[in-house]
């Protein structure tokens, strides 16, 4: 796996201008972009060839006056991640979940490979930072939403807690 960021970013100008920003850069390692509501607009996936080339490029999009700020969250490799698939960009019905986990529990190398069996997670992956687990979800519709947050995700024992920004339509 190359060496990957998810940026959770807050900007000073319309949300739909910075996704057409981002979206433009899909072949400079922007694998993903969605807009969500919270305390950040929008969240990205990155990926570079090396993490100089990583950091680099997190600084260059720090720079651009359309982004008030990025919260960059670089990607814990773990060693399951090797049979990941690459993800595309999430249907509009996504959320996304910032989780923490209870070490006392479980690991969370184990949490994250318990997450993505579960029908309706698209991509986990550990990462530095404040969380410890990036989750995507898709579902049909709002209830279906909550059914597999609430559900499924939430009554994982090793689960101490979660933000849950969920997307929009572009």
């Amino acid at each position: 796996m190359k060496p990957a960021s998810f940026l959770l970013i807050k900007v000073n100008c319309n949300v739909q201008n910075a996704m057409c920003d981002l979206t433009q850069k899909k072949n400079d390692g922007i694998m993903w972009v969605i807009p969500v509501y919270g305390p950040c607009q929008i969240i990205c996936y990155l990926e570079k060839s090396t993490y100089p080339k990583l950091e680099q490029y997190v600084e260059t999009l720090r720079e651009e006056s359309n982004f008030l700020e990025i919260d960059a969250r670089r990607v814990k490799p773990i060693p399951e991640d090797a049979s990941l698939k690459t993800f595309s960009t999430p249907s509009p019905d996504v959320a996304v979940l910032l989780i923490n986990v209870n070490y006392k529990v479980q690991r969370e190398r184990e949490v994250t490979c318990r997450l993505r069996e579960i029908d309706g997670v698209t991509f986990a992956r550990a990462m530095w930072g404040p969380n410890d687990i990036i989750v995507v979800v898709e579902a049909k519709n709002p209830e279906e939403m909550r059914n597999l947050i609430c559900d499924k995700i939430k009554t994982i024992p090793a689960v101490a807690g979660n933000s849950t920004l969920y997307g929009y339509s572009k």
